[in-house]
Order: structure tokens, then sequence, then C-alpha cells
């Protein structure tokens, strides 16, 4: 018996060592794309809000109504003001300061003002602010007429605020350009609301697409290579995409609660 287990004993002795495992093998691979993603997920909203934390005043055209045509049958008449008018648009202003820092009246250079130029050939009815948020901010609002649009005076704006100015114009198809001379401000932003939300929904849909497919794709390799897998490799991959899901999630959530998608209903009154 002892002879037997010596002889076992030498030949195991004998035998080319198992080369060592490397620790590149695909769990270990997955694993680590997991929870790179992960990683990336949590810095991505960081990075957003990072960016936001600057000064940013954006103006808009909320809505534009034409209530009067540029074509009337010849015994019409339309008069605006005591004029006879034509291309009656009203339109109505979105101001708001989209950043994470406060814009106050002394940010303007002295004597300045947000201009709102609608065209050279306008002609500017009646304008008024018809909403603000909070409330307080219309009361602080002032609106005066300029050749061809409107100008805002300074007033203190905190991230969020917003003011709506609506503008009677006549002779002209309202086209907005917005320019200040704001300290920190290059440029007053000019989007197209419509446009804003399109935009910010096809960039949800794109990062929903990359995460579900790299689910999906993560999923399907785990599932064809379970079996070669340790214990712990198959618990790294699952808490990896468990906590890339919620991630996932929650950058979506920031996304849909950041001020690009707020909005409101004016008061008319």
């Amino acid at each position: 018996m002892s002879r037997g287990r010596s002889a076992q004993r030498a030949a195991a002795e004998d035998a080319p060592a198992a080369p060592k495992a490397s620790p590149w093998n695909l769990g270990n691979i997955l694993g680590l794309l997991a929870l790179l993603a992960t990683i990336a997920f949590g810095i991505i909203p960081l990075i957003v809000s990072s960016a936001q934390q600057r000064l940013r005043l954006d103006a808009t055209i909320q809505s534009a109504a034409q209530i009067v045509g540029s074509t009337l049958p010849s015994q019409v008449r339309v008069t605006v003001g005591g004029k006879e008018a034509r291309n009656v648009y009203a339109t109505v202003i979105k101001v708001a300061n989209s950043g994470a820092r406060p814009i106050t009246p002394d940010l303007f250079a002295p004597g300045t003002v947000l201009r709102l130029r609608l065209g050279d050939q306008c002609e500017v009815v009646e304008q008024r602010v018809v909403g603000a948020r909070p409330q307080d901010v219309r009361e602080r609002a002032r609106v005066t007429v300029i050749p061809g649009g409107v100008a805002l005076a300074p007033l203190l704006l905190n991230p969020d605020d917003t003011v709506l100015i609506q503008v009677l114009t006549s002779n002209c198809r309202p086209q907005l350009v917005p320019s200040a001379s704001i300290a920190g401000i290059t440029q007053v932003s000019m989007r197209d609301a419509a446009k804003i939300k399109a935009e910010w929904a096809y960039r949800w849909l794109i990062v929903f697409a990359i995460v579900m497919g790299g689910i999906f794709s993560l999923l399907n390799i785990y599932e064809a290579q379970i079996k070669k897998m340790s214990r712990w490799q198959r618990q790294l991959i699952v808490f990896g995409l468990l906590t890339l899901m919620i991630s996932a999630l929650f950058f979506l959530m920031n996304m849909m609660l950041s001020s690009a998608f707020q909005s409101f209903s004016p008061t008319y009154q």
C-alpha cells in the first residue's frame, strides 16, 4: 500500500505542472467591462453637472400665432394701433436662466439691456410680460420697445427662473435674434423649444439603446459561458449588470429632471 502511494506521489511530482490560469479570461474581462461602464455612468452626470456650473441665458420663441395674414380681400381693412397692418403675429418669447448661477443686474454692461429683435421690418404694436416662474420675477420684469423688437431690462434671474414675454407685431414674420452684454456670458443661446425637446429625446433614445444593447450582449455572453465561470466571476458580472442598470436609470432621470425638460404654461391676464 505504502509503495503504491509512494509511486503515485512520485508520478505526480514528475508530471508537468498545469498551466496557470490567466487572469484575463472572459469572465474577468466581462466583469471589468461591467464595472468600467458603471463607473462611466456615475461620472457622466458629474460632467454634465459641472458643465452647467456656469452662467447661461436662453431666449426661445415659445409660440408664434399669425392673427392676420399677408393678403386680405380688398374690402377688408385691419388696423392695429390706428394703422393698417398685415402679417400680424402674437409671439411668446421665453427667457430663462438655464445655468447654475444667478444672473444679477450688475453683470450687465452699464446702460445695456437684453435685446430681443424679431426683424428689421417688424413693428411692435404691444408688448407685455404674461408669465414668470417664480411669480415675483413677473413683478420685476420690465419690457420696452426697441427698433425691430423688444428689450428686457436687467433683473435678477436665479437658476431656472423664467420670464414669458408676449409681443404683438405687424408687417413681418418674427425671427428671434437675442443679444446682450453680460459678464460671463459670451452669447445668449437661441434655440427653438421644439428642437430642444427633439434633441433631448434623441439623446435619451441613444443612451437607452446603448445601455440596453450592452446589457443584452453581456447577458448573451454570460449565458454562453456561465458553466466555465467560477462563482465569484458570476457574482461580479451580475453585480456589474445590476449596478449598470441602476446607474443608467438614475442618469436618465437626471436628464429628465434637468432644466432642459422643464416647461410650464403661462397664465394670461
